[in-house]
């Protein structure tokens, strides 16, 4: 199996990951380029696997609540309300919608045509130059206002240290240095911050990369297990980690295990439009079909593989993972020269 080799500054992009509190269930969202966080209770969330460009936070709930969290640059000395009036439009409009304080935060609810089977909340808080405007929405028959202005009620926007440190553990990532420094490093960033996904997918590529597979292999489950609660805000994280973790699982003959891994990465690689993903992907669960004996599904993966990526075609000639079809006719014409 094979990975595509990725700019380590696209990794760094998860800094603006996201977080929540195992126990508590308090998600935590940090800002793209401040040292803060924005945080609030929400119980069994499911994060969104691709944001937009202003989005810190985004999913939904199991009971159908839709969150979302988009940060914006401000002018210094913007009050809430401010911000409600720029994004929302001025009080007094005549557009039928309820304004209220809850907190720190400038609440606009949207009025709904009796057509309309959703709530929808917009609320704005400040800290600095930085504004949040929150989203949240449901469907009215399942959840009503009162329970959306309780989440809204738990909000919280301050400034936090792990920035900083991810800040300063990129610095080292990006000078390059000396594998076992860097592990350390990356070790003892992960025990100061042990839900952050984002350095638990770092020391699992760490490990992956000095043919470490069972360090490597727990590394990534705990990224996972992170992601459910600090979800990677950079999806090229989390195709790492699922991609890493379905070749670790297929070096240990975990077959099934490899097997679902490998076609999470592959869908999230369609979803992202990456074509050098998807060919790493495709290729790798090529790998997993010939080994497991379904000659017919390897060469479907296996031609979709060079067609994004033609250099795929070298690598297969040589991959041990193809033993089996040497002598096969379509594999033959595939990979010839």
């Amino acid at each position: 199996m094979s990975r595509p080799a990725l700019l380590m500054i696209l990794a760094f992009l998860a800094i603006g990951s996201l977080a929540i509190d195992a126990a508590a269930e308090r998600l935590r969202a940090f800002a793209r380029n401040k040292p803060l966080e924005v945080s609030l209770d929400l119980e069994h969330f499911e994060p969104d696997a691709i944001a937009g460009p202003k989005t810190i936070l985004g999913g939904s709930t199991q009971e159908g609540i839709i969150i979302t969290v988009i940060e914006e640059q401000e002018r210094t000395g913007m009050t809430a309300a401010e911000v409600r009036d720029k994004y929302a439009g001025p009080a007094g409009a005549t557009d039928g919608s309820e304004r209220m304080q809850v907190g720190d935060l400038a609440v606009v609810i949207r009025p709904w045509s009796d057509e309309s089977s959703m709530i929808s909340v917009n609320a704005y808080a400040v800290k600095g130059d930085v504004s949040f405007d929150v989203h949240l929405s449901a469907d009215r028959s399942k959840q009503d206002k009162e329970k959306l202005l309780g989440i809204l009620k738990s909000f919280r926007a301050e400034e936090t240290p792990e920035s900083k440190d991810m800040t300063a553990l990129w610095v080292q990532v990006r000078g390059q240095p000396k594998p076992e420094a860097l592990e350390s490093s990356l070790k003892a960033f992960t025990a100061k911050y042990p839900g952050n996904s984002w350095a638990s997918c770092m020391l699992a590529e760490q490990y992956f990369q000095a043919k470490r597979i069972d360090d490597a292999k727990q590394a990534y489950l705990q990224t996972l297990r992170n992601n459910r609660l600090q979800p990677l805000a950079n999806p090229i994280m989390l195709w790492k980690c699922r991609d890493g973790l379905g070749m670790c699982c297929g070096m240990t003959r975990e077959y099934a295990a490899s097997k679902t891994q490998l076609e999470a990465g592959y869908d999230l690689a369609k979803e992202m439009d990456d074509q050098g993903l998807q060919a790493a992907s495709a290729y790798n669960l090529a790998c997993w079909y010939a080994e497991t004996g379904d000659s017919q599904r390897c060469l479907q993966f296996l031609s979709e593989a060079i067609r994004l990526v033609p250099g795929n075609k070298e690598s297969a000639r040589s991959d041990s993972s193809f033993n089996k079809l040497q002598d096969n006719p379509e594999f033959q014409a595939l990979v010839a020269k």
